[in-house]
């Protein structure tokens, strides 16, 4: 497979699918899947990348292989561009290309080149799932902390980290409907205690593909609706007419 190498903390957004192009000085005719490598500098002092680390809470990694993506296009940048590349403003000189399908892999140590350079596909192990792919629950998934039991619950992936020993851990955003059938005691607890009561943390096998039953506007209205009706909780929330 085709691989490039993009510097911190670009590369760590890349992954995320918080950064959806990326800006270079030259074109490619290439276009397919593209292993995202870490360089082994980062793109600013390292004093700053340490304050980013801080203020993000992650580790960033360099020299080593992060996601795979499609690269879907490769023109000249043009007005918007600029806010999917992380930029202040566009640079009409240069590139973007187009990053779609972002899936992450388990990071194996991989020396960055000059250009488009190739990578061992046997050493590239995707998950079985993407970022914004819809599942259900489908095993008993407990949280033993507080009590609620999630197997039905349904929701998007919204992030998918590997660890150590290989696997992943799929952060799964609940859907409108499960996030409307937890207890006001659990999102209260949740709250105190400083926890994210709109998502959970899941192995793969604990989850299956399905059809989404809403939208991520309809999410957004029910966890406004939710904070609403709960001033005990969360305060008294100002209205829109307000």
């Amino acid at each position: 497979m085709k691989a490039i190498s993009v510097k911190q903390p670009f590369a760590f957004l890349i992954s995320t699918g918080s950064q959806a192009i990326e800006v270079r000085s030259w074109s490619t005719p290439y276009r397919g899947d593209l292993v995202v490598c870490a360089s082994s500098q980062p793109a600013l002092h390292r004093r700053e990348m340490k304050e980013i680390e801080d203020d993000w809470g992650f580790t960033f990694l360099y020299g080593q292989a992060l996601c795979v993506v499609r690269l879907a296009d490769v023109r000249r940048m043009r007005k918007g561009d600029e806010a999917l590349a992380g930029m202040v403003e566009i640079d009409p000189e240069a590139y973007s290309w187009v990053l779609e399908d972002i899936r992450p892999i388990v990071p194996f140590p991989l020396k960055g080149k000059r250009g488009l350079f190739d990578v061992d596909d046997t050493l590239i192990h995707l998950p079985p799932f993407k970022l914004d792919d819809p599942v259900v629950i489908r095993t008993e998934a407990v949280d033993e902390d507080f009590g609620f039991d999630f197997n039905g619950c349904q929701g998007r992936v919204v992030l998918i980290d590997p660890t150590e020993a290989g696997d992943f851990i799929l952060n799964v955003a609940l859907d409108s409907i499960s996030l409307e059938s937890i207890p006001a005691s659990i999102i209260k607890r949740c709250e105190q205690e400083g926890y994210d009561w709109t998502a959970i943390d899941l192995h793969p096998g604990q989850v299956r593909l399905c059809e989404p039953r809403d939208t991520w506007q309809d999410v957004i209205r029910t966890i406004e609706t939710i904070v609403r009706s709960n001033p005990e909780i969360f305060g008294e929330v100002p209205s829109e007419e307000d």
